[in-house]
């Protein structure tokens, strides 16, 4: 069994070391705010009882169906995830990282 709550506030802690070290990595940032965030609703399944996804689309599936308010911030953060990563550092910017902090944050107090 994954102790999805431990992999989920090590990603977070990461994201929190990469901003105290330095400005240049908001992609990874933005990419470890996005699986705190994957690892914290796998664990909100898991601990109901529900199977964890094993992949993005059925984790996507079942977030919608399931936890439809985390739905809208969690598809943000996802594809603030994406961008930072597939497109490069120009869509990775203070603004991203925000908007990235803010669908964590509400995702988190959704998941409460």
């Amino acid at each position: 069994m994954t102790d999805y709550n431990a992999q989920s506030i090590h990603n977070k802690k990461a994201c929190d070391f990469l901003g105290t070290k330095t400005p240049e990595y908001l992609d990874w940032e933005i990419t470890t705010l996005f699986y705190a965030a994957l690892h914290a609703v796998n664990q909100h399944f898991e601990s109901r009882g529900i199977k964890v996804p094993t992949n993005h689309g059925a984790r996507r599936s079942l977030v919608r169906h399931k936890l439809p308010a985390v739905y809208e911030p969690y598809m943000r953060l996802r594809v603030l995830s994406e961008r930072s990563r597939y497109e490069g550092l120009e869509t990775a910017n203070d603004a991203c990282l925000k908007s990235a902090l803010k669908s964590y944050s509400k995702i988190r107090q959704l998941l409460a």
